[in-house]
């Protein structure tokens, strides 16, 4: 198995990453005219910066922070990692932990920057 991405770069310090981030935070706040930001939750993956997730619960009050890693070996690095008592960690492969999730009843926002090629465990069916 090859080495977690986040072990290679601190993507923090990725300026195009860091204008991605902000670009989404500026279209999540246009959000607000369908439903108060407050009461949207959002999915991504933190890997172990948390980078969006903070960005979004400090810039637009989103309180409701789901994390996703499918990194399971590293669960103690990420919980103590976790910038906030908001953010909910799950373990597991995205493919494996959404289809468990509610998603029918909240407002979500859902970003999954996966960071390899996207193949039948991404794009097929669960």
């Amino acid at each position: 198995m090859s080495r977690p991405s986040y072990e290679n770069i601190n993507y923090d310090l990725r300026p195009a990453k860091a204008i991605e981030r902000k670009m989404l935070c500026d279209l999540f706040h246009r959000l607000s005219s369908f439903n108060q930001l407050n009461r949207y939750q959002y999915i991504g993956f933190g890997s172990t910066y948390f980078s969006d997730f903070s960005q979004f619960h400090k810039n637009l009050g989103f309180k409701d922070l789901i994390s996703i890693e499918k990194d399971i070996k590293n669960e103690k690095r990420f919980k103590f990692n976790i910038p906030y008592s908001c953010i909910k960690l799950l373990l597991g492969h995205s493919n494996e932990i959404l289809p468990t999730l509610a998603l029918e009843n909240t407002p979500t926002i859902l970003w999954l920057d996966y960071d390899y090629p996207l193949d039948h465990t991404v794009l097929g069916r669960y």
